[in-house]
């Protein structure tokens, strides 16, 4: 089971760090 607040932590995480947040989305089964 994904937690999505754990994925939009995740998520903000990576923009602070200038990653890209598309790739996270991508590879995690929705």
């Amino acid at each position: 089971v994904i937690d999505i607040s754990m994925i939009l932590a995740e998520a903000i995480r990576r923009t602070h760090n200038g990653e890209s947040v598309s790739y996270l989305f991508s590879h995690v089964p929705l």
